[in-house]
């Protein structure tokens, strides 16, 4: 009796054992499959890792070669500035250079049409026979014609000529154009003669 309920004890272990054994036995299987299922994934993930290293890469070559590009238009482009910058100080200086040449000729020009009467003291005329029979005078009076007209001197004119051609005198125009000496009249020069109302008209 004893044998028998060893031999049934032995028995019940031995399949205890085998069913314990069977169950850690698919918990393994289960749990290299799983391992397998995450290697394979893992290995997709460093595939996709390096095609995306590469496109990085060949983007990362692209913006150098723009970048380039780009610093050499910023030179080509300094380079441009610069010269423009250049021609324009130097059409400055032109411009400045030329607008002092005309008002330096405009000046002469005034000059030349009319002189700054002198501040003289209006007092009896002083009077010198300077040979042509202008005299040559040092003060000068107002009292002349206030009517008149304007003549530009010509090459070859003269006082007493100017005053015979246009009906005047000496004296008047002398004195309405503060000229001291007669033979001082200068070609271009704009002078104003008095003329004396005719009243037979």
């Amino acid at each position: 009796m004893k044998k028998i309920i060893f031999t049934l004890g032995a028995l019940t272990l031995l399949g205890f054992g085998a069913l314990l054994f069977g169950q850690q036995g698919d918990n393994l299987n289960m749990h290299v499959a799983n391992l397998s299922e995450d290697m394979s994934l893992l290995t997709q993930q460093v595939r996709q890792l390096r095609l995306d290293q590469e496109s990085l890469q060949q983007e990362n070559a692209a913006l150098r070669v723009q970048v380039e590009s780009l610093k050499a238009q910023q030179v080509a482009l300094s380079k441009a500035v610069d010269g423009f910058s250049k021609n324009m100080q130097s059409q400055s200086a032109d411009l400045f250079k030329q607008k002092q040449e005309i008002i330096d000729t405009v000046t002469k020009q005034l000059d030349k049409i009319s002189r700054p009467a002198p501040a003289a003291p209006q007092k009896k005329n002083a009077s010198a026979n300077n040979g042509n029979g202008s005299p040559t005078m040092t003060s000068f009076s107002q009292d002349y014609p206030k009517n008149g007209v304007v003549y530009t001197v010509e090459k070859g004119d003269t006082l007493s000529g100017v005053a015979q051609k246009l009906k005047s005198s000496c004296k008047d125009i002398q004195n309405a154009n503060h000229i001291g000496n007669p033979k001082d009249l200068r070609v271009g020069q704009v002078l104003f003669i008095p003329q004396k109302e005719n009243k037979n008209e």
